[in-house]
């Protein structure tokens, strides 16, 4: 993975960087959300492989789904949530 100096605009979901990585820590995992051009949501599974509470979550996340090279697929926005059901309904 690279960094990009111009990431994807991106959400974690609790808000609180903190919060989010404990809970992220505990679980193991998350679920990324990607908002493609036409509207449309791909979900991706982000599994903790070596994120600690010291770790920074901000270039973890600029490294990985908040660069567009890291897609597959087209997608303008990134929501990262703990629960699924936790995704905004914008």
């Amino acid at each position: 993975m690279s960094y990009t100096k111009t990431p994807l605009p991106g959400r974690i979901h609790p808000s609180d960087p903190e919060v989010f990585k404990a809970m992220f820590i505990r679980q193991g995992h998350a679920y990324v959300r990607g908002k493609r051009p036409d509207g449309s949501y791909v979900i991706r599974f982000w599994k903790r492989v070596r994120l600690r509470q010291s770790s920074n979550l901000q270039w973890n996340l600029a490294t990985g789904y908040l660069n567009p090279d890291n897609w597959d697929v087209p997608v303008v926005s990134v929501d990262v949530a703990i629960n699924p059901g936790s995704f905004p309904d914008d």
